[in-house]
């Protein structure tokens, strides 16, 4: 279906093959954004995602509370070797260097490859740290969860846990969890540097975004979401207009009621403009804010002093918070087409076997293979002791891209294994399925 609205819409515009590289992308990822909106929108009379549940309950809270006491100064944390305390992240101390080795190190324990960015080469402090998971069927695709880490000291030490340790704490989650699997879109993990002097790091980042016509298909900014006072679970998303900014909106609200996640959401349209997520509405990309009661009235009044420390924290709320964000994340990802999206005169380089999407899943995923040829194609599932459980294909195909889900049912939890043969070609994966 969505070769065949690329086909539609390069016929209506009367695009010429051969296309280059970045108009097939922006080609694709227009009409990804539509689906993304629909799906969006209906999620609330869906079922519950298995993959984004799963998501939802691997964020763990001592995970999250670790991140802010390190970034804080809470406690001491290694950093390039050395044991060392970050006392603050002002981008006019030594601290904030520290902030940005931490996190580039902590990205890359998760495998993921990281870019420290600097965005003014006059000012060494003034950088980005970006983590890049990139995607499996829809690479040129992005979707950014990012936040900002440095603070602001006037006058001493502002140990910033909640200003933005909570932010850059769920990112960290974030990318922790999602790291481990194949994501069909690409997936980046954003910290941004000197939000405080006017949204400058992100600024940057969206600028060049722009310049390079990237396909952005959303950016979710975490900003301040550990003070709730009241406990009452309010917590505000501020959107705009454009209708990918709108769609995560929608998609946030939507979470919090279909997995329970006992928030009371507040929705701005339009919503506030200080903080990171204003850069790429700027650009004209659709991004959402989310924090704890900026405009409805129960923030942190440690904000931006030494009395912005992590025994001020609703622990039980921050966990909320980070659940609602990254299980957002996770279904704005199974929202995308999970095929991949090729040139109808394109094919396949090679014969190839793919990792399931979702793994672990529950209880079905889907399997991906490619074919270069027209071949006599058997797709099999096994148990742990080799014995063959279903044969999902067994025809001659097409050369092209094939996919197909499988529902393993009521059989229980463990490992199984898919095996894939195609003439001479032989390789076998495993899946893992988790209730």
């Amino acid at each position: 279906m969505v070769v065949s609205f690329i086909r539609l819409i390069r016929k209506t515009w009367k695009i010429k093959r051969p296309a280059s590289e970045g108009e097939l992308w922006t080609l694709r990822c227009m009409v990804i954004i539509p689906m993304i909106t629909f799906m969006a929108a209906s999620l609330p009379a869906r079922q519950g995602d298995g993959f984004v549940q799963q998501v939802i309950s691997l964020v763990r809270s001592d995970s999250l509370v670790r991140y802010v006491r390190e970034l804080s100064g809470d406690t001491t944390v290694w950093v390039d070797d050395s044991l060392v305390r970050i006392t603050t992240r002002s981008v006019q101390s030594g601290g904030n260097l520290l902030a940005q080795t931490y996190l580039a190190e902590k990205l890359r324990s998760y495998g993921l490859p990281v870019e420290v960015e600097h965005y003014n080469e006059s000012r060494p402090r003034s950088a980005n740290v970006i983590g890049l998971q990139k995607g499996t069927t829809a690479p040129r695709c992005t979707l950014i969860v990012c936040a900002h880490f440095d603070d602001i000291a006037s006058g001493g030490t502002v140990p910033g846990a909640d200003d933005n340790g909570s932010g850059a704490a769920t990112v960290l989650e974030a990318a922790r969890i999602l790291s481990r699997q194949a994501l069909p879109v690409t997936v980046v993990y954003a910290f941004w540097n000197e939000e405080e002097a006017g949204n400058i790091g992100s600024t940057a980042y969206a600028r060049r975004s722009s310049q390079r016509k990237d396909s952005i298909i959303g950016v979710l900014n975490v900003d301040m979401t550990g003070f709730d006072s009241n406990n009452d679970g309010k917590v505000e998303i501020h959107a705009n207009t454009y209708p990918r900014s709108h769609a995560l909106a929608v998609m946030l609200n939507s979470v919090n009621t279909t997995y329970s996640m006992g928030l009371a959401p507040v929705t701005y349209i339009p919503g506030g403009s200080n903080s990171d997520h204003a850069s790429f509405w700027n650009y004209g990309y659709g991004a959402i804010w989310l924090i704890e009661g900026y405009w409805s009235g129960d923030f942190n009044p440690g904000y931006h002093t030494a009395g912005d420390k992590i025994q001020r924290l609703n622990v039980g709320y921050f966990t909320k918070c980070s659940k609602l964000a990254i299980g957002s994340l996770a279904a704005f990802i199974s929202a995308q087409p999970t095929t991949p999206v090729q040139e109808p005169d394109e094919l396949p380089p090679k014969i190839a076997l793919f990792q399931n999407y979702p793994n672990p899943f529950n209880p079905s995923t889907l399997i991906r293979y490619q074919l270069p040829t027209e071949s006599h194609v058997t797709l099999t599932i096994f148990d742990p002791l080799g014995r063959e459980i279903m044969t999902l294909v067994d025809a001659t195909q097409t050369p092209g891209t094939r996919s197909i889900t499988w529902n393993a049912g009521n059989l229980p939890n463990g490992v199984y294994f898919y095996r894939l043969r195609a003439g001479k070609f032989a390789e076998t994966k495993k899946l893992v399925l988790m209730r």
